[in-house]
């Protein structure tokens, strides 16, 4: 009798799983696969966003090595912090274990030119992670209001909170880089 209600009630819930579209066999769809689909998305938008990040870095640093600040009254320069403000956001919720951290990292070497390497890459995105944490939703603002040919975005953003954080992080980042 037991290994008869056991049947019914996988039966039951097979033909509920079905017909939730949970798993479509005739399309050969299923949720597995959806989620390995969400899955590789991911892990693409990872390196994606670490090569972003990288070249923006890349652009930061080569007007620093030549002007000797990161000169916040350039439109390529708020154009290129913002960026990268963007790209690190997927870095809050990971960690040196994960794999989306790991694809951040390649895309980040790659988008770098390697200035990002092997030996300075933990240094590196232990400053990204700051940057990450670092409420710098006015950068991205003011790179939107630069985008839109608004003057004095470039004025304003050197009142923005996150500002000293996101340019001492900088800083760091460059100093391992010489």
């Amino acid at each position: 009798m037991k290994k008869l209600l056991i049947i019914a009630a996988s039966a039951a819930l097979l033909l509920g799983l079905t017909s939730c579209g949970v798993s479509n066999t005739a399309t050969g769809s299923s949720a597995v696969g959806n989620l390995a689909s969400a899955a590789t998305s991911l892990l693409a938008s990872a390196t994606s966003s670490g090569q972003s990040s990288g070249a923006a870095l890349k652009s930061l640093y080569n007007q620093y090595k030549k002007d000797g600040k990161v000169d916040l009254t350039n439109v390529a320069n708020i154009t290129n912090l913002a960026t990268l403000v963007n790209g690190v956001q997927g870095l809050k919720s990971s960690n040196n274990k994960t794999t989306f951290y790991t694809d951040f990292l390649s895309g980040l070497i790659n988008g770098s030119g390697s200035l990002v390497n092997s030996n300075n890459s933990s240094s590196v995105l232990t400053s990204l992670a700051t940057l990450a944490n670092t409420d710098l939703s006015g950068i991205t603002s003011a790179a939107t209001k630069v985008a839109s040919g608004a003057a004095q975005a470039a004025t304003a953003l050197q009142n923005v909170s996150g500002v000293t954080t996101a340019v001492n992080s900088l800083s760091t980042i460059f100093s391992l880089f010489k």
